[in-house]
């Protein structure tokens, strides 16, 4: 059995596993007309605080007792962040293990893509009752990149997220993602995560802004892209 498997979402992968500290990250996709075209695009949440403040991310968080498995981890979390309760596309793609030593921490995230959902704000934290904020002063991104309800089709089958307390919903184009405004790892895996490849990346940081080793696997063809950095050497091989 391959890692990607037995670090899985079965109901036997419980948190109390004994691999450590698991957590879920779900990025959401949907194909809209924006102005009589078709666009994809992926949601992002804006952290308002706690690790990752300031950043952009997926919507996710720490496994807990009351989950029974990492994708009931994942849905979770989907929902009480954003009001989005996930369907049965549902689908991990993505298993990454990342040290920060400026945190002390370890994560093993499980990602996740989804297409489809449906709206619950039962549990959400709620900050405003409106759907996808308008961009304030603390983010800087490019508006262009950002759709809100105003130039969307009305016909769209998307429920739209919620504000909570903790993140902020936008949807970006996919080549406009404001990878300026999020982990310092993310340019590394997110090629295989928009092209639906299964991966494994490792990633260890110095500190929040400084990578100095990561290696990604496509777990399909077993081929391992990974490279290291040391002030400003750096070296790397593809296996």
């Amino acid at each position: 059995m391959s890692e990607f498997e037995t670090n899985s979402n079965s109901n036997s992968n419980t948190p109390d596993s004994g691999c450590g500290k698991h957590y879920t990250l779900v990025f959401c996709f949907r194909t809209i007309l924006i102005n009589n075209q078709e666009q994809k695009q992926i949601l992002l949440g804006f952290k308002k605080r706690g690790v990752g403040q300031g950043l952009y991310n997926g919507y996710g968080g720490k496994i807990d007792a009351t989950d029974k498995s990492y994708i009931d981890g994942a849905r979770r979390e989907l929902q009480e962040e954003c009001g989005l309760l996930a369907g049965e596309s549902l689908n991990r793609i993505g298993y990454l293990v990342e040290t920060v030593d400026s945190l002390n921490m370890k994560f093993h995230i499980h990602v996740y893509t989804c297409t489809d959902w449906v709206s619950d704000t039962t549990d959400c934290h709620l900050t405003y009752p409106n759907p996808v904020a308008d961009t304030d002063a603390d983010t800087d991104v490019d508006t262009v990149s950002i759709s809100t309800t105003s130039n969307i089709d009305s016909k769209s089958k998307y429920p739209e997220p919620v504000e909570t307390d903790e993140m902020r919903p936008l949807w970006f184009n996919l080549d406009a993602i404001p990878f300026q405004q999020m982990w310092i790892d993310d340019p590394y895996w997110f090629p295989y995560l928009l092209d639906n490849i299964q991966f494994i990346g490792r990633f260890e940081l110095k500190r929040e802004d400084f990578v100095s080793f990561y290696s990604v696997t496509n777990v399909k063809t077993n081929k391992t892209i990974k490279q290291s950095f040391e002030d400003s050497d750096s070296e790397s091989d593809i296996e």
